[in-house]
């Protein structure tokens, strides 16, 4: 009957052809029953927050979260950190499922 709470983090290296974000910069796949939630966050290497989404996500469809960082300034190989906290309470369930890079990326 307790909350139980998560966190996930994931580094992501950009790629060699990467010029800028897009409004998209991550795609995230959830469901989230009652009682249940998640919030991300997006960090770059030196701790700077980039990103945060609103509090407390829930959704028991499958639902997008587009995380938009087209105003933030990176770099190819830049490092950004991800995190996940997931929490649920009771039976309820979270589920997390595809991560998605989105971003514009350069032509020679």
């Amino acid at each position: 009957s307790t909350t139980q709470s998560y966190n996930i983090f994931l580094r992501v290296k950009l790629p060699d052809d990467f010029s800028s974000w897009t409004t998209a910069g991550f795609n995230l796949d959830y469901k989230a029953e009652s009682n249940s939630s998640v919030n991300v966050t997006v960090f770059e290497t030196d701790g700077t927050n980039i990103y945060t989404s609103p509090s407390g996500l829930t959704n028991t469809s499958w639902t997008t979260l587009n995380v938009d960082l087209s105003g933030t300034t990176s770099l190819p190989g830049d490092v950004v950190i991800l995190q996940l906290w997931l929490s649920s309470k009771d039976d309820s369930s979270i589920q997390v499922s595809d991560i998605e890079l989105k971003y514009n990326k350069w032509y020679l």
